[in-house]
């Protein structure tokens, strides 16, 4: 963990005593190492508190300081200098560690760390709090998502750090010179230019900006002094910025410069979330569409000179809006939509996500030929599926809800999701016992001269909570047959494109726009069945075998599984997995 403050500690229980060697020691022994990088201060110096119990010397302090607890993250230079001159202590988190997969639904939040109007600025002094705050956001929040806060020293920012650190959200703060500067210069040119690449090349990621900084990702926005408060949501602005920690009302931008953008690009450029009073004409929160960035003209809106509150708590109109807002990008991130304003259009309210558009209705990619061949290093493999729950149709042989859900089959974005299979269609089998797994595939039995419309969904873990995907395949094995007239069917939808091995057994029917089909022309029984979707597949079972590619962010698709001739009771068992296997293994 990197410690970017020298600060003291003094741990609660010896909040009235003197810094003594053995109060350190003891103190230290007690506190969370692991979430926490410590320092202990001691009488006239300033130590620095390792892992494993060690001191160093670092700066001398005045006579008999003492011990205090203020669990405060991230405070600016001028409040080190204050805790110094005053002889006290606090405790500074420095962040922590990006999320991993530990930390389920989770967010990493980075930001440059020192500055006025920043996390733990002099205006910003609580705002990382609001974010780390469980009550807010977390498992047991307003808003189930955790975020975790990374600082990035001043001259590590550019776009390695922040791919380095995992960031999802980039909060750029900023100094009080850089307020009223054109153009900014808290960072160097090639800084700037590493943040705009490090947002723009990742749809899941978004940088939150203000003042001219939006001036160096298009050289058509500017901005200038003498907005009005209240500030006005747009409608737009109303669909983003309400949500789970309420609606704002009359809220205030603050400080004395009061700043909008009085220069803009063309319209389709950009949409417009908050202006000020005078309306329209004066935007001063936006959304660059070439970026996915959010930006402020002025960033006292979200600073205490605008009314964001010096605590933890949401309470005041400037706190609703900014937890809301920061709602809406974690959502952003979650779904990676390469299209935020039009994303912003298909939501009631900033926790809201989008309906998906149903697979069966999308129109014609732009490469439907059997022959795409994908970048396999970009397609996402699931892990070997497990399934926890097999109740297809309400068939069982599990009770509960009518699903085959497949538990942890990915890891999206840090995030674990589960792959959940439910019927949008009549669904007959002749043995429900052989639905859910075979070996390390999934299985779904279907009963001789029926057809069945299936919709695979990826959703957080645990939930219902839909989670798009980009990049991803699904490929059918063993597309055989007892004999010609019980033909095996498979149709996938909102595809890209398939692909088959060059001496297929398998012959393309016809599917409809956006949709693939193939149908089983051999013979043969179970003995040629493979194993394991991760093990290089026989030529024979290539033949037999097909995969469907995906290139868009999506949380579900429709395959249609059926198999011809009259019914009866006996069926055939559909095996699937999450990987690229032709022509990638």
């Amino acid at each position: 963990m990197r410690l970017v403050f020298v600060l003291c500690l003094a741990c609660q229980g010896a909040a009235d005593s003197p810094a003594s060697d053995a109060d350190v020691g003891e103190a230290c022994a007690k506190e969370d190492v692991d979430a926490l990088h410590l320092l202990a201060m001691r009488k006239n110096q300033i130590s620095d508190i390792g892992d494993d119990g060690t001191l160093g010397n670092d700066r001398t302090m005045g006579d008999d300081p003492r011990m205090v607890h203020d669990p405060r993250m991230g405070t600016g230079d001028a409040q080190l200098d204050q805790v110094l001159a005053a002889g006290t202590g606090t405790i500074i988190e420095d962040a922590s560690e990006p999320c991993n997969d530990a930390d389920g639904d989770c967010v990493t939040v980075c930001y440059n760390s020192g500055f006025d109007f920043g996390f733990g600025g002099r205006f910003m002094p609580n705002n990382g709090e609001k974010l780390t705050n469980p009550a807010n956001f977390g498992p047991s929040g307003t808003y189930k998502t955790k975020m975790k806060l990374v600082a990035i020293a001043l001259s590590d920012v550019g776009k390695d750090a922040l791919v380095n650190n995992k960031c999802d959200i980039f909060q750029l703060g900023l100094s009080i010179a850089d307020a009223v500067a054109n153009p900014p210069s808290d960072l160097r040119a090639d800084q700037y230019a590493g943040l705009k690449e490090w947002s723009s090349e990742d749809c899941s990621r978004v940088l939150l900006a203000s003042q001219m900084t939006a001036s160096l990702w298009d050289a058509q926005y500017a901005v200038s002094q003498g907005a009005w408060n209240p500030m006005k949501l747009t409608e737009l602005g109303n669909r983003v910025l309400k949500g789970p920690f309420g609606v704002t009302h009359g809220f205030n931008q603050g400080g004395y410069w009061m700043g909008y953008f009085n220069k803009l690009p063309p319209a389709d450029k950009y949409c417009t979330l908050i202006t000020t009073a005078s309306g329209a004409s004066q935007p001063v929160a936006l959304i660059d569409k070439a970026s996915n960035d959010i930006f402020f003209s002025d960033c006292g809106i979200l600073s205490s000179l605008g009314g964001v509150s010096l605590s933890s708590a949401i309470y005041t109109n400037n706190d609703v809006l900014y937890a809301n807002l920061y709602t809406f990008m974690i959502n952003l991130v979650k779904q990676g939509t390469c299209n935020a304003c039009e994303y912003a259009e298909e939501i009631e309210s900033a926790d809201d996500v989008p309906e998906t558009t149903p697979t069966t209705t999308t129109e014609p990619p732009t490469t439907t030929t059997t022959t795409t061949t994908p970048d396999c290093s970009e397609i996402l493999t699931l892990n070997p599926l497990v399934a926890v729950q097999s109740n297809l149709g309400g068939l069982g042989p599990d009770s509960g809800p009518e699903e085959i859900r497949y538990e942890a089959a990915a890891t999206v974005k840090r995030q674990s999701v589960d792959l959940v299979v439910t019927a949008s269609s009549d669904y007959q089998a002749q043995s429900t016992a052989q639905n859910g797994v075979f070996g390390k595939f999934g299985q779904i039995n279907v009963k001789y001269g029926t057809s069945v419309d299936l919709k695979f969904q990826y959703v957080l873990s645990g939930t219902d909570t839909p989670v798009k995907v980009n990049k991803f395949a699904l490929t059918v094995y063993d597309i055989d047959h007892q004999s010609a007239e019980k033909a095996e069917i498979i149709k996938v939808c909102g595809v890209v494109g398939a692909s088959t091995f060059p001496t297929t057994s398998v012959e393309e029917i016809e599917a409809g726009p956006g949709c693939k089909s193939f149908k089983s022309t051999k013979t043969s029984g179970a003995e040629n069945n493979p194993n394991d979707p991760e093990v290089a597949l026989t030529d024979e079972q290539k033949e037999n075998s097909a995969s469907f590619y995906f290139d868009q962010p999506t949380s579900e698709f429709i395959v249609t599984m059926a198999v011809d001739g009259k019914v009866r009771p006996s069926g055939r068992n559909f095996m699937f997995a999450g990987v690229p296997a032709i022509p990638c293994l």
